[in-house]
Formats: structure tokens, C-alpha cells, sequence
């Protein structure tokens, strides 16, 4: 990478501060200047896809770009491309490959080429939006943050549950995600996890789901089994008849979701803890308020189906690089607890750009990961640190 590449390319102030003077010079540029400086503004822009710095290009196309050059192709090489809410609409991600993507964007940048894009999602456009709207066409209202925080740990592999005080619609809202998927569910019995082992049907399922977890109460064997399956490992129960010992394993590989009543006396311990996204229902009255309305006077509506967009994306292999690393090491604490729920930040930012068919992250997806799960990212470390933790927002403040 030369030393002029690494003006724009990495460093978020470098790359603005950079990119306003481009756009400041292309007003007083010969024309050979203006084509070789916008290029470079264009190549900030599809880096970090940022709608300031979209709207910034289409307003140097149209006064500096357009009257140069009558020339159809020309006009379409040049013309800047606008980012929009569903990113796989984005025009942008068309220009896109791997020898764009940090750190390997060198060739690219050198000879403005715009190859076809990398491996990206060969099926309908499907939004975290969509999603959202799809649990409330199965009668769920006010949770579209926790609907899409859902999707984005089903496509991650992600262990998660629901947590709300009783009659909040916890089960509710899993039920109607579970209701959107195309994979074999095994709710599993907190009665007898013995039984469990036995169920044939637990070995062929991709999720496993634990519905009132509190009920467990402090039963060694379903604590043991969680506490294996959500590490990734197989569980193992030797259970002995008479003169026979018998031993039962449940495959290593599920996915585990659970609901859980927050006002009863069980908690998850610190070990456990760390390996689910722990979400909260929405309980603020204006939540509350919203939901009667909504229950009192909306038509009921055919459920949506999306079960087969959402496994596609989740079984699309794409193999997501994040291109901001900085972003992640400034935005959260150095704590002891810190590494664990690291991983499960950044694995929600990637999946966000999964789900727009992408193979890197922009700073777009910082965002969006940071206004959905911040808050109860603080609240989960906080509680497995026993003191406030707060996120470093200020390394987001330009992006915001």
C-alpha cells in the first residue's frame, strides 16, 4: 500500500478530513484533475459507505462531473452511487471485491476498475426490517429491535435468550422468531432432562429451545447439559439400569435459546452467562401503550414467510472481514470480562454485513450494531464485572 493510499484508507478522521479536500479542490480542477479527484472521493466513499459521504459525491457529480461529459458510458462509470437503507439495493456493493477490501485495496485504487462484486446472496432481498415485520404479522408488537437482534444471531450461530419479567410476552416473542425459521426445534423438557438424552428427536435438531428456564430451578444435569452444548460440545450422560450402564450423548452443534422470567429467585451464573446475547423485552409504557393500540386496532394479517431467505443467508458461506478493527478495540472497555462478549460484538457487526451480502464490514454496521445492542451489552458486562460499565461512544462520534 503506498504512502498516498494511506491517506484514505484505515483511518476514519484521516479519511474525512481527506475526502473534504477533495471535494473543496474539484471546484478550481482542470478536467483530467477533476476525473483523477473524484475517483479518489468515489473510493473513500464505497470504503466506508457512509450516507454523509454519498451525498457529498452525488452533489460533486452534479456540479463538477455532469457538465464535463455528455458521453453516456463515461457518465455511468463516474456517477456516484447513493447508499440506501436496504444495503443490497446499493448500487455500491456492486463495485465491490476483495482487492478493495482492507487491507487489500491497492490494485483497485491504482486503476479505478470495478470488477463484479464478491460471493453475495443469490436470493431476494431479505432486510432485518423484513424480519421485524414478519414477528409482527404473527401478532408481536413493539419489539422490533429484539426481532432483529435475533435474526442477526441466528445467522451468527449465536446462543441467545429472552429475559422480562413474567407476562411480558418473552415466549411470545421467541415463538413467533421460531415460527420464521426453516430447522428442525426441539423444545426441550426441564421436568426431565434425563428423558431428554433419550429423545431421538434432540440428536437431528439444529436448535435446541428452553422455554421458562427459571423452572430448571438448580438441576445439575440440564445446568451440565446447557453449559456443554452452548461451549460447543457434545453432552455426555452415563445413566445406569441395573447390572448396564448406558451412555447418552446429545451432538455437539445446536444452537440454544431460552426465555426466562427475570423476578424468579434463578439466575444464570457468570459461566453461562457469557455465552448467550441476553435480551430484554420492551416493558417502557410507551412499549406498553403502543401494544394495546395495536392489539385494539390492527387487521390480522397472514404470517410472513421468510424461513427460506433467512436460512439462505445463514448458510451462505461468506467469510466476513472486519475492516475497522480500531473502531472495536476504542469502542469497548479493557476489562478482564471483556474478551468473551467481545466476540459476540463483533460476530453481530459481521452479521450485519451478512445480511447485506457482503464479505467486509463498513462503519455503517458499527453503527447499527451499537444503536441495537449497546445498552444491554453495558448491562450484561456490567452485571459480570459487579460494576458500571460504560461504552467509549466518543470513537463512534464521527460516524454518528
Amino acid at each position: 500500500m503506498t504512502s498516498q493510499q494511506k491517506l484514505y484508507i484505515g483511518d476514519l478522521k484521516t479519511d474525512t478530513h481527506r475526502f473534504r479536500n477533495i471535494i473543496s479542490q474539484l471546484s478550481h480542477a482542470g478536467l483530467t484533475e477533476k476525473l483523477q479527484l473524484f475517483d479518489e472521493a468515489r473510493a473513500i466513499t464505497e470504503y466506508y459507505d457512509l450516507p454523509s459521504f454519498h451525498e457529498a459525491l452525488q452533489q460533486a457529480h452534479k456540479n463538477y462531473i455532469r457538465p464535463i461529459t455528455t458521453n453516456k458510458e463515461h457518465s455511468q462509470h463516474h456517477a456516484p452511487r447513493l447508499a440506501t437503507d436496504n444495503p443490497r439495493n446499493n448500487p455500491l456493493n456492486n463495485s465491490i471485491n476483495n482487492s478493495q477490501l482492507h487491507p487489500y485495496q491497492s490494485q483497485a485504487l491504482q486503476t479505478h476498475q470495478h470488477p463484479q462484486p464478491p460471493q453475495l446472496l443469490q436470493t431476494p432481498h431479505l432486510t432485518l426490517d423484513d424480519v421485524a415485520d414478519a414477528i409482527e404479522s404473527r401478532g408481536v408488537y413493539e419489539e422490533r429491535d429484539n426481532a432483529k437482534l435475533l435474526a442477526l444471531c441466528y445467522v451468527s450461530g449465536l446462543h441467545v435468550g429472552v429475559e422480562g419479567a413474567s407476562g411480558t410476552g418473552k415466549s411470545h416473542l421467541v415463538n413467533a422468531f421460531l415460527d420464521c425459521l426453516d430447522e428442525h426445534i426441539y423444545t426441550c423438557s426441564l421436568s426431565s432432562p434425563t428423558a431428554t438424552y433419550y429423545d431421538e428427536n434432540i440428536t437431528t435438531s439444529t436448535i435446541i429451545y428452553f422455554s421458562e428456564l427459571q423452572k430448571a430451578g438448580r438441576d445439575k444435569t440440564l445446568i451440565e447439559m446447557i453449559k456443554d452444548l452452548s461451549e460447543g460440545k457434545e453432552s455426555i450422560r452415563k445413566v445406569t439400569r441395573g447390572q448396564q450402564t448406558h451412555t447418552l450423548r446429545i451432538p455437539a452443534g445446536k444452537q440454544l435459546i431460552y426465555t426466562l422470567a427475570d423476578e424468579n429467585n434463578y439466575t444464570l451464573d457468570h459461566e453461562l452467562s457469557r455465552r448467550f446475547i441476553r435480551l430484554k423485552t420492551n416493558t417502557t409504557e410507551e412499549a406498553i401503550r403502543k401494544r394495546k393500540e395495536a392489539i385494539l386496532t390492527r387487521t390480522p394479517q397472514q404470517p410472513l414467510n421468510i424461513s427460506h431467505l433467512l436460512k439462505n443467508i445463514k448458510e451462505t458461506q461468506l467469510n466476513v472481514q472486519e475492516a475497522h478493527p480500531q473502531l472495536i478495540l476504542n469502542l469497548l472497555p479493557n476489562t478482564s470480562k471483556t474478551i468473551s462478549l467481545m466476540q459476540h460484538y463483533c460476530a453481530l457487526i459481521k452479521a450485519h454485513a451478512k445480511f447485506a451480502g457482503r464479505d467486509h464490514t463498513t462503519p455503517q454496521d458499527h453503527l447499527n450494531t451499537y444503536n441495537l445492542f449497546a445498552k444491554r451489552f453495558e448491562e450484561q458486562l456490567s452485571q459480570l464485572e459487579n460494576k458500571e460499565i460504560t461504552l467509549n461512544a466518543e470513537v463512534l462520534h464521527d460516524l454518528l
